[in-house]
């Protein structure tokens, strides 16, 4: 009984590391020697659909849902600010997250930020506010206005302030070290003081929620809660612009997180550039690398494309349908290149045939 479960733990042990290997699977180019240099004809009408086509894209300000926040006045010090008044500083803080994520979103290559001046000029024009994009009449206006795709937002959701302190274990750990005789002893005990030092301090907690909207339908296409710790420092009573400095460390640490899933969303088109075979075996390299933000273990369908012809005005378009041809990149990703296996029927793949990233 107990060599039966061992097997039966083995083969679900390689079938969980086979499943692992082709959805991100390794190769050595090495091993593929022979190049096939069949070609496509890319036609004039279709050259256009190489192109990488850019989504138009929004940040407007997070949410503030957290306890933190009250007014927009600068507190003296920490404990001012414990010991405040109602106000209302919520808007404050999310102001200050937005410009991190336009910054993320500006360095997604597929990704077209509509800038804070155009966006805030359309919400005057119409008297929309942030907060009244997120019902779906106000989003299928706004994206007929501004020829918008999606809308990236969030919500601060919580802020956790700790006062991390060890520097009476610190400066016991020197004590020891000054009257002790053992040299180890010594040296153990001054690093373990100037580590106590080097991690005490207000630590802050940051944690928020980044979501995706489409605007032609009002669906929530990502979700996601990220979160961050970072130390700002042996402050005795820090103030309210030291506590907001620290929640946009916070942020800058967390948001990049979101980065890839994001980009994922976006279409990205590109063509196939060399085939090489071992075999049965065949290997792919497509013009889209690490500065399209490529991954090892996306997927690409291979798409045929061919000319329309309207027979009443003679009009050419260029008719794009897919095949049953997928690519999954492997580990062999260059800046503006990467090679992926083929699967599918390795007959029917050529040269300069056009491809797009699929989510599966």
């Amino acid at each position: 009984m107990k060599r039966a479960i061992l097997y039966i733990s083995i083969i679900f042990l390689f079938s969980g590391c086979s499943q692992l290997l082709l959805n991100k699977p390794d190769i050595s180019l090495y091993n593929y020697q022979e190049e096939i240099r069949d070609k496509i004809t890319i036609p004039d009408v279709c050259k256009k659909e190489y192109q990488i086509k850019k989504t138009r894209v929004a940040v407007v300000n997070f949410a503030n849902n957290s306890t933190f926040g009250n007014s927009r006045r600068v507190y003296n010090s920490y404990d001012d600010y414990r010991n405040r008044d109602s106000a209302n500083d919520k808007s404050y803080i999310s102001e200050a997250l937005t410009p991190i994520m336009e910054n993320i979103i500006a360095h997604i290559p597929s990704a077209s930020l509509y800038t804070r001046r155009e966006l805030n000029r359309v919400l005057k024009e119409q008297k929309l506010q942030d907060s009244g994009l997120f019902n779906e009449k106000t989003l299928v206006e706004f994206g007929n206005l501004t020829g918008v795709k999606y809308i990236i937002t969030g919500s601060l959701d919580n802020v956790k302030i700790k006062n991390r302190n060890y520097s009476t274990l610190g400066d016991l750990a020197a004590f020891a070290a000054l009257h002790s005789n053992n040299r180890k002893t010594q040296i153990l005990g001054l690093l373990a003081s100037i580590g106590t030092h080097l991690i005490d301090g207000i630590i802050l907690d940051v944690f928020l929620t980044v979501r995706m909207i489409d605007v032609q339908t009002g669906e929530i296409v990502y979700s996601k809660q990220v979160s961050s710790s970072v130390n700002i420092g042996e402050i005795d009573n820090p103030s309210f612009e030291e506590i907001v400095g620290g929640i946009k460390a916070g942020a800058i640490k967390a948001l990049p997180k979101v980065k890839e899933d994001i980009a994922k969303k976006f279409e990205i088109r590109g063509y196939i550039m060399r085939i090489k075979k071992n075999g049965n075996r065949r290997i792919i390299q497509i013009n889209l690398g690490q500065k399209e933000l490529i991954k090892r273990g996306d997927k690409f369908l291979i798409y045929n494309v061919d000319v329309n012809i309207d027979p009443f005005n003679n009009k050419k378009s260029c008719e794009i349908y897919p095949t049953s041809n997928k690519i999954v990149i492997t580990n062999q990703i260059g800046f503006e290149t990467s090679w992926g296996i083929l699967k599918g029927d390795i007959n029917r793949v050529k040269i300069y045939q056009l491809v797009k990233r699929i989510e599966e």
